[in-house]
């Protein structure tokens, strides 16, 4: 793509490809750029990732149980106890600003995973709004019915005691603190990252502006170029 001109349902899109150039006329543009998680590194440390090895990202899981039974990393024993927590650095402005979409939906599908494998487990599912839209809603529905159990939160924090994991949640709902210990595995909802995110950052460059161009006082995002679209254009701050 070596460039994009005009804006949305006027685009004019230049593709270069084997040394040859071709201009396309488009409406709409469709980037799929691809996505990695989060860094659970940069959370906040009342996560407790790094403290134990039994604490663990959504991302972690799926690589790691999707074909295997799920054990506790720590020694391989089986899971009786085991909070899922959403939202983990998403929806704050100081990690990801955002909602990924994706996460409630992908937890309840672990948490109803671990209740197939052993019914008798306890799988808690700390959240501060849970959103399913469309067909996730069955999800939810079935989560419930297997006996996952919900817990609305604004408010969390694991706690790492030497070997001992427990989770404390300030209940919404109960309008009091709860304390969920003895647990063998915590697993952490982190969000998605654009991989556009890590191209250049527009805001520590130099703005060109053409003569006669007139000056908006319109504040530079954190929104990073990359060289995947190569727009001749930005509206607005995003």
């Amino acid at each position: 793509m070596e460039k994009i001109e005009g804006g949305p349902g006027v685009f004019k899109a230049v593709v270069k490809q084997n040394g040859n150039g071709a201009e396309h006329r488009v409406g709409a543009i469709v980037m799929a750029a691809g996505w990695q998680p989060y860094p659970p590194e940069k959370l906040n440390e009342k996560y407790g990732y790094g403290q134990s090895s039994n604490i663990i990202t959504n991302a972690q899981f799926e690589e790691k149980f999707t074909k295997e039974n799920i054990t506790r990393p720590a020694d391989g024993q089986g899971v009786k106890n085991a909070v899922f927590i959403h939202c983990a650095g998403s929806r704050d402005p100081k990690y990801l600003p955002y909602c990924s979409t994706v996460c409630c939906t992908a937890s309840l599908k672990q948490a109803i995973r671990l209740k197939e494998q052993n019914p008798e487990a306890n799988a808690y599912v700390v959240y501060k709004e849970l959103r399913t839209p469309g067909q996730a809603e069955d999800l939810y529905r079935k989560a419930q019915e297997v006996g996952v159990i919900f817990i609305r939160s604004q408010e969390h924090a694991v706690k790492v005691e030497g070997p001992q994991l427990k989770v404390e949640a300030e209940d919404d709902l109960l309008g009091d603190t709860v304390e969920i210990e003895d647990l063998d595995l915590v697993v952490l909802a982190t969000g998605m990252v654009t991989m556009t995110s890590f191209g250049r950052d527009v805001a520590k460059e130099a703005k060109e502006q053409t003569e006669g161009e007139e000056e908006l006082d319109i504040p530079l995002d954190v929104i990073r170029r990359s060289n995947i679209l190569n727009l001749e254009y930005r509206q607005g701050p995003e």
